[in-house]
């Protein structure tokens, strides 16, 4: 009997050996192995401390994971690739991303990358195409390593400001996706060299401003800045030798520079690609919208004095509402204060009187403690009605500060946006002014 509980016990704990490993490693395996080609249809990881084995990839060029549940691809899950040049993986829901010097291709579009690590040595990387497209990433921290690039695809993430030296070297770079990011600048404190690029896109960002004089771009034959907030691009004249297609749609040029820069675009047999529909109250050169340049000194000038006064006007109201609050509870505080001292007062009188025909008769008595309770339920009355008023008001004060926040928020909005187009327009101004200056 014991030896049979024994063998029992042995059981028991192997099998939960045996579950606990199955629950905390899972090894994949290819779908199809054709060729030199391995395609796995879904990799889940039910936690992170799960460990995650590749199927053996020593024979192997391509790895292909066509989706699931994977938010870290690690150094350590990287080491498992064996012979593969060419990662390919689907919507995983990553996170985090390590790239592996030996990769010539990696796409892995559509998750939720923040972070991409590379070797913190100086490794060689040979990687010639980048799909990182719709992902979350804000910054191309260490990318500079990627000097072998032929193609990337940052389009769909969350890159605000991109400093452009991070492409310097990128010597085979032949085409550049930037689109659909919340791009306000690209820095080009140097000479930007990027020989081989062909294609470039920065369309639907916040550009409102491009500097160009120090991109030497000069096999660019095709350029996209439409969707953005551009009024004009400095520096253009004879910057891209071998432009031939430009998209310029849905900006706010400036009209006289977008008639010269058409001009000078027709000179060169560059193509304009798209066409403005409706302009509204725009100006249209060509199919291009534009807009006029206007006086901003008088405009701007007006505005932010009709921003700052209003400003100071719902300041100077709300403090006077603050103190016309102050004042009506002190007045109603000290009102019931004064009834309740009487009450008390009158309370105590008529617990002392005694009903005798010499002082006041029984109904006298009677009469006398029943104006006092009625007095006393008035001011209970009127101490619930300022309660309830004192709520009112509460909830009327945190109101009015809440909307005097917004609108103070919404002003400090309008005047960073009216001093950002005095900025441009100011730019504007030195651009024409030294056009004229040409001219003479």
């Amino acid at each position: 009997m014991k030896l049979l509980c024994c063998g029992l016990t042995f059981a028991v704990t192997l099998l939960t050996a045996n579950l606990v490993q199955m629950a905390t490693t899972t090894s994949l395996k290819c779908l199809k192995e054709t060729l030199n080609i391995c395609a796995i249809p879904s990799m889940v990881q039910t936690n992170s401390s799960e460990e995650v084995y590749l199927p053996d990839l020593s024979k192997k060029s391509v790895l292909q994971i066509v989706t699931g549940n994977l938010s870290i691809f690690s150094e350590k899950l990287s080491i498992q690739l064996g012979t593969v040049k060419k990662l390919q993986l689907g919507p995983l829901q990553l996170k985090e991303i390590f790239v592996k010097p030996e990769l010539l291709e990696l796409t892995a579009g559509r998750n939720q990358i923040e972070v991409v690590k590379f070797e913190t040595n100086n490794a060689d990387y040979k990687l010639q195409l980048l799909d990182l497209r719709e992902n979350r990433m804000n910054n191309l921290d260490s990318f500079e390593k990627l000097v072998d690039l032929r193609e990337l695809h940052l389009e769909g993430n969350a890159l605000e400001i991109i400093d452009l030296r991070v492409f310097n070297g990128m010597n085979n770079l032949e085409k550049l996706f930037l689109e659909r990011n919340q791009l306000t600048t690209l820095l080009a404190r140097e000479t930007i060299e990027l020989p081989a690029l062909r294609y470039l896109s920065l369309s639907e960002n916040k550009l409102t401003y491009l500097e160009v004089a120090n991109w030497q771009l000069k096999s660019l034959t095709e350029c996209d800045v439409s969707a953005n907030n551009l009024v004009h691009i400095n520096g253009l004249e004879g910057q891209f030798p071998s432009l031939d297609t430009i998209y310029l749609t849905k900006n706010w040029w400036d009209c006289v520079w977008l008639k010269e820069t058409l001009s000078l675009f027709n000179e060169n047999s560059v193509t304009i690609k798209d066409h403005d529909g409706n302009c509204d109250s725009k100006q249209i050169v060509d199919n291009i919208c534009c807009v006029p340049l206007i006086d901003t000194n008088i405009t701007n000038h007006d505005e932010l004095s009709k921003l700052s006064s209003l400003k100071e006007e719902q300041t100077t109201l709300h403090e006077a509402l603050k103190d016309r609050f102050e004042c009506l509870k002190r007045e109603q505080e000290y009102k019931l204060t004064t009834l309740e001292k009487d009450l008390k007062h009158l309370e105590r009188k008529a617990e002392k009187l005694i009903p005798t025909a010499d002082s006041l008769t029984k109904f006298e008595f009677d009469e006398l403690k029943k104006r006092t309770q009625t007095l006393k339920s008035s001011i209970e009355k009127l101490h619930a009605i300022w309660i309830k008023q004192k709520k009112q008001n509460d909830l009327t004060k945190q109101s009015l500060q809440n909307t005097i926040a917004d609108q103070r928020r919404s002003l400090d909005n309008e005047m960073k946006k009216t001093a950002e187009i005095q900025a441009q327009f100011g730019l504007l101004r030195d651009y024409v002014g030294s056009k004229l200056m040409k001219r003479n």
